[in-house]
């Protein structure tokens, strides 16, 4: 929902507002609401958005398989062919 709300719609995702609603539309219950809404939820992304970016993260969406990092929507089919690869050589 708030990929959505964020890409989709180009809505403010760090408005109080639009988080609730996408939370809302995501049937979550008041405590998971007030539980993303608080200060220390916010420190803790700012806090996990700065150690991604030290691992060379730069942008959303992205994914970490074995230390290899795929960035975009468009290359989950890359990272699906990666992990097949490193399923299978694990299981040789």
């Amino acid at each position: 929902m708030v990929f959505e709300a964020m890409w989709q719609h180009r809505s403010d995702i760090g408005t109080r507002e639009v988080l609730t609603h996408c939370l809302i539309s995501a049937a979550l219950g008041e405590a998971v609401i007030e539980a993303a809404l608080s200060p220390g939820t916010r420190s803790e992304l700012v806090a996990k958005s700065m150690q991604a970016y030290a691992m060379g993260i730069f942008g959303v969406p992205s994914f970490v398989a074995h230390g290899e990092i795929f960035f975009g929507a468009d290359r989950l089919d890359m990272l699906a062919w990666r992990l097949e690869q490193q399923s299978n050589q694990s299981n040789s």
